[in-house]
């Protein structure tokens, strides 16, 4: 049976007081950089902070294979990353949209719950 595909998100968490003895504290930007970039290259999108969002689904082997990938690009990484998470995503909202339309539906007379939207 085929592996299931998903989009994936990966957040992490990097220590910046190892990084400043490795990089020092202008290159410790540069360790950020370099993940980005390795990232962005394997179909990955930045979206805030140290958390990004597949643009393509992607099976458990896959990822775990990319971060294995990623640990050996950079020698490193691996005692720097305090935490690296990896996330399914399941159905996606907007909330910043949607809260927005509600204030407007609201501002309308309308009044519709805003998570009755998401249902």
């Amino acid at each position: 049976m085929a592996e299931a595909r998903r989009y994936k998100a990966i957040n992490f968490d990097l220590n910046t007081r190892r990084l400043r003895l490795l990089f020092g504290e202008s290159g410790r930007s540069s360790a950020y950089s370099q993940v980005r970039g390795f990232l962005h290259s394997h179909d990955f999108e930045h979206r805030q902070g140290s958390g990004y969002r597949s643009t393509r689904a992607f099976s458990d082997s896959e990822i775990v294979d990319l971060i294995v990938g990623m640990y050996k690009s950079f020698s490193w990484l691996p005692d720097c990353v305090q935490k690296l998470d990896v996330t399914n995503i399941g159905r996606e909202y907007d909330l910043d949209t949607l809260a927005k339309q509600y204030i407007q539906n609201e501002q309308s007379a309308q009044e519709e719950p805003l998570f009755d939207v998401l249902l």
